[in-house]
């Protein structure tokens, strides 16, 4: 997966920013253009595509905070 690919879910518009991945794991920083749920910045593990097009990931953190999202993801990237 590409920095700057452009992941939609439902009414959801994400763009990935960070990107960090072994063979079978990825932990990721999604930037949202609508504030998905009020919130622009979702750091999440294991991104995968499915068979619909939708896409899917494990244990979602969502912040408004910057900072916070950067900080989620490094402690993300230690369990890779």
């Amino acid at each position: 997966m590409k920095i700057g690919t452009t992941i939609q879910n439902n009414d959801m518009t994400l763009t990935l920013v960070a990107y960090y991945g072994t063979k079978d794991k990825n932990v990721v920083l999604l930037v949202s253009e609508n504030g998905c749920g009020g919130c622009h910045y979702v750091t999440a593990r294991d991104l995968t595509r499915e068979k619909n097009g939708n896409y899917f990931w494990y244990y979602g953190y969502y912040t408004n905070d910057f900072d916070d999202a950067v900080k989620s993801l490094k402690e993300r990237c230690q369990i890779l």
